[in-house]
């Protein structure tokens, strides 16, 4: 008896830690080598932000449906971020001074080349964007 309430103990412990490992993320084409997800997503870039620095872009593959766009603001002032989409057009949202946020994302996204500007009314620009792709 007591060896079976030690056996579910220990099943129920290796599924909590099976539930709470981290999903590995691995690039197009590695065959899946670097890790099992369940989605297949990898980060195109990850980059600072600073007043010389140029747009950010990015190729959205075709079989990858989603994105999201993460802006860290460490400026002295409210930064405008602007998304450009491979058709022309383009969104704009704001991060407040020393903070950061998912400020674009989708589960839709055409496939093409997206571009992020970034822009602070002194031009001091500072801080970091990251861009996350994912097939859903």
């Amino acid at each position: 008896m007591k060896m079976k309430r030690v056996l579910s103990l220990l099943l129920a412990l290796v599924m909590c830690l099976a539930m709470a490992a981290p999903a590995f993320a691995y690039e197009p084409g590695d065959g899946g080598n670097s890790g099992i997800s369940p989605h297949l997503d990898y980060v195109p870039f990850k980059q600072p932000i600073t007043p010389t620095s140029s747009d950010a872009t990015w190729d959205q593959p075709e079989n990858y449906k989603g994105y999201h766009v993460w802006v860290e603001n460490t400026s002295s002032l409210p930064m405008r971020v602007t998304l450009f989409h491979p058709d022309g057009t383009y969104e704009q949202a704001w991060v407040a001074k020393d903070s950061n946020r998912i400020v674009f994302q989708t589960s839709n996204a055409a496939p093409g080349r997206y571009r992020v500007g970034f822009y602070v009314e002194d031009g001091n620009k500072t801080g970091t964007v990251s861009v996350r792709v994912s097939e859903f």
